[in-house]
């Protein structure tokens, strides 16, 4: 949700970037961002951040291989 802590394996925690820039596109585990019956279905999920003022910041998830039910 908007505004809520950013989960603590999420790359953005660890990111040392000034506000205005933007990290790789990194691989991260689905059960980082994800409830346990999407994480199962995704085979691959991505994270980028853009760092902004203030402490916030804007994250951008890809998920690939994604398996209906």
């Amino acid at each position: 949700m908007l505004g809520d802590a950013i989960p603590t394996d999420s790359i953005a925690n660890d990111l040392r970037l000034l506000p205005g820039q933007v990290s790789d596109l990194e691989e991260c585990e689905p059960e980082t961002w994800l409830g346990t019956s999407a994480s199962r279905r995704t085979e691959l999920l991505s994270e980028q951040v853009l760092v902004q003022r203030d402490g916030w910041a804007m994250i951008l998830l890809h998920a690939e291989g994604v398996v209906a039910d």
